[in-house]
């Protein structure tokens, strides 16, 4: 399931969550925030999220889900 959500703009920002990528308001390196909440970025997800939400519309070369996992 998890594989299919990747494939759907959805991006894993920690071990225990995966954020839809349209839904984020707001980022710094250690959290994101959707609808007012904010959720923690797992240091090992760090480096990836930001590239991910820097370019939140890569072009159509970038698998989005090899990106993510």
């Amino acid at each position: 399931m998890e594989l299919q959500l990747l494939n759907k703009r959805f991006l894993r920002i920690h071990r225990s969550f995966l954020a839809a990528i349209d839904s984020v308001n707001a980022f710094n390196t250690v959290t994101i925030e959707i609808n007012n909440y904010k959720l923690p970025i797992g240091r090992s997800y760090r480096k990836i999220v930001h590239s991910v939400l820097s370019n939140p519309y890569p072009s159509p070369e970038t698998d989005l889900a090899l990106v993510t996992i």
